[in-house]
């Protein structure tokens, strides 16, 4: 009589050679679907992220995003770092043209506009109100909308922005000043719609090394810098109240 084999077969893989259940450590370590999610892609309000100093500056291309013990933050390939979560856009934006001071008002295109001339010494004023749900923090921006009847030439709109804060200052305080860092425009159009992004504050949300604070205001002073216009416009540039917004995050 021939001999009888037993064959004794298993489904799946024989279960000592399974890596052991918990945190990988090597390379070759086999991990669950559920470890996958819930390590690295299921995160909740609940989780706890750990504390860290400022990073390096990522690659180009990439950004980190960190906690540090007042909030969190990321970081760009340019080495900027910026917090998260600071606040949303602030209420309308009322100009009021101060007398002798004032551009000449007009309108076109069926819209309010008001005509920076190449001299001097005009300026519109608004009070920018900051929002209770602002980060302390963040830097705060205004874009406005300009255009000129020329195609030709530079114009340049600048800002002056006068921190006034809750409980502290007189509404009229020029203490603290930040003086807009951007730089003149080229007209190639006519009437060509251009926006300009003024700087309220420095990058860290402070106006002369002071932190600006929900319930803060800023005063806000735009003038035609024609000292700094390589070739002005010879044109008055237009300046349209009503495409004024603010943000208040990075």
């Amino acid at each position: 009589m021939g001999n009888t084999r037993q064959f004794d077969f298993i489904v799946g893989p024989e279960t000592d050679t399974l890596p052991t259940v918990g945190t990988p450590t090597d390379d070759e370590d086999t991990i669950s679907k559920g470890y996958a999610d819930d390590t690295y892609f299921r995160k909740t309000i609940a989780d706890t992220l750990t504390e860290v100093s400022e990073p390096g500056t990522p690659s180009a291309g990439t950004r980190y995003f960190y906690a540090k013990s007042d909030g969190i933050y990321h970081k760009d390939s340019s080495g900027d770092e910026f917090k998260l979560g600071a606040g949303g856009g602030g209420g309308s934006i009322t100009w009021s043209a101060p007398d002798g001071e004032a551009p000449v008002k007009g309108q076109e295109f069926d819209s309010e506009v008001y005509k920076f001339d190449v001299n001097e010494g005009q300026k519109l004023v608004a009070f920018v109100k900051v929002p209770q749900t602002y980060i302390a923090g963040a830097p705060i921006k205004m874009f406005i909308g300009v255009y000129s009847p020329s195609s030709s030439g530079n114009m340049l709109l600048i800002s002056d922005s006068y921190l006034i804060r809750n409980g502290t200052d007189n509404v009229a305080s020029v203490t603290n000043k930040h003086d807009s860092t951007n730089t003149q425009l080229t007209n190639t159009v006519t009437n060509q719609y251009r926006q300009v992004e003024l700087d309220l504050t420095d990058g860290s949300g402070e106006v002369n090394s002071v932190a600006v604070s929900s319930g803060d205001m800023l005063r806000v002073e735009i003038s035609r810098d024609t000292a700094n216009e390589t070739s002005s416009d010879t044109n008055e540039t237009r300046f349209i109240p009503s495409a004024t917004e603010t943000t208040f995050s990075a």
